[in-house]
């Protein structure tokens, strides 16, 4: 029973699993100063199931566009594999049928308004024209594109475009939804419309990948992450686990008299890192522990040191990016 019960757990995860990649890398290198080549990619490894939404993320574009690339099949991988879910190898350069894609090549088309080209690209779904239209707009408002629904696509941004295409996708019968466009920045209230499709996209059991460059996208958006720093991987789970494991701010200290309060916390806590910026002095650990920042605050107050105000931090993905990338130049 238990080497059946096994057999069927190994069934299902394969059968969850719409992209797997292992140990990708590159003939693509980047040139440092002295002349030495680094690999755009080195043994990147991921899996992707059915409900995740996944960010994958470095200060580098060019490595996320193409390890999306590879992963799309739109470029060969020169060594490492990758394999799609019941999914024969697709023909070189030829997208799986699984994958719904999308970079700054846009299919849509520019005499359409918004509301015309997402009933155009999903009516084979309906018999009914009024009531798609009135589905469609409805579905636009609650994704937050309702503003846009009568705008012509030639008129839209290059980010409102992409979203665009993210709605259209979401009606497709396409499980995994690439979007292989790590060079934009989405603004509110674009972000939030961003993140509306991405919880779609997972309430809907599919799967997302989507390239950025942008800690605060990924924040709001994956539930799980690839960061890659400098080609290589530094961290590939859950975004929880990486706010938790990476985000080692204890505190934000606001005073007048910042300099004086960081000499007194220096001599009270010197296994600790400070870091000024204005007013604000930020306490952080050098690396990941158990400090308890509820703790020094009541050491503070007990030794008199009673700044402005004392802030405890709020662990995010931003702030663990930014500890990953410490020590690495933009590439």
């Amino acid at each position: 029973m238990a080497d059946a019960a096994k057999k069927d757990q190994v069934l299902l995860e394969f059968f969850d699993s719409l992209l797997v990649m292992e140990d990708v890398s590159s003939d693509e290198h980047f040139s440092l100063e002295g002349g030495a080549l680094l690999p755009v990619l080195k043994d990147v490894s991921l899996s992707v199931r059915k409900g995740e939404r996944w960010a994958v993320y470095s200060p580098s574009p060019f490595s996320v566009k193409l390890l999306l690339e590879i992963a799309s099949n739109l470029k060969p991988a020169p060594s490492g594999r990758c394999s799609w879910l019941q999914q024969n190898p697709p023909a070189k350069h030829q997208l799986p049928r699984g994958i719904f894609y999308i970079d700054n090549a846009s299919t849509l088309y520019e005499n359409m308004t918004t509301l015309e080209m997402v009933m155009f690209a999903t009516a084979k779904q309906y018999r009914d024209a009024a009531a798609q239209q009135n589905e469609i707009f409805e579905a636009l408002i609650s994704m937050g594109l309702g503003h846009l629904s009568l705008t012509p696509v030639s008129l839209l941004n290059d980010q409102e475009k992409a979203l665009v295409q993210m709605m259209i996708a979401t009606y497709s019968n396409k499980p995994l939804i690439m979007v292989n466009l790590p060079e934009y920045t989405f603004e509110d209230p674009l972000l939030e419309v961003f993140t509306s499709l991405s919880d779609l996209i997972g309430r809907q059991n599919k799967a997302l990948v989507f390239g950025t460059s942008d800690g605060l996208l990924v924040e709001k958006a994956a539930s799980h992450i690839t960061c890659l720093i400098e080609g290589s991987l530094a961290f590939r789970g859950s975004v929880e686990a990486l706010r938790l494991q990476h985000d080692r701010t204890l505190l934000a200290i606001e005073d007048e008299e910042v300099e004086s309060c960081k000499e007194k916390l220096v001599a009270l806590f010197p296994m600790l890192r400070y870091e000024i910026d204005g007013d604000r002095l930020l306490v952080s650990e050098e690396e990941k522990g158990s400090t308890d920042p509820y703790a020094i605050r009541g050491m503070m107050t007990r030794a008199g040191i009673l700044p402005r105000q004392v802030t405890i931090n709020r662990k995010t993905a931003q702030k663990a990016l930014e500890s990953l990338g410490e020590g690495h130049d933009p590439l």
